[in-house]
């Protein structure tokens, strides 16, 4: 998975700007139907001559309870719940579940 940075971290001479994106995503049941709430770690990493080297101590998390209503007032988190729901729904019709 490459997914880039816009703020790549250099140290040591090196420049890391890649980030690993570990992703956590619930459903929550409401009254009005589904939300979700999310979690994102994003590791910067570069791949170096063995291999991958991650900057653990750079990690940023972003959590947000329930998405939906961020969704509301964020623009990004609005996108991010909709690019993850049409990713779903292509996998689940790409696997006839």
């Amino acid at each position: 998975m490459a997914i880039t940075t816009n703020n790549p971290i250099s140290r040591d001479g090196n420049t890391y700007g890649l980030l690993v994106a570990n992703l956590a995503l619930s459903p929550m049941v409401q009254s009005s139907g589904f939300g979700a709430s999310i979690a994102v770690r994003l590791t910067p990493y570069l791949l170096g001559p063995n291999g991958p080297e991650r900057l653990e101590d750079q990690a940023r998390s972003l959590s947000y309870g329930d998405a939906t209503v961020e969704a509301a007032r964020d623009p990004a988190v609005a996108a991010f719940l909709q690019a993850l729901e049409a990713a779903a729904q292509a996998f689940i019709d790409a696997k006839g579940l």
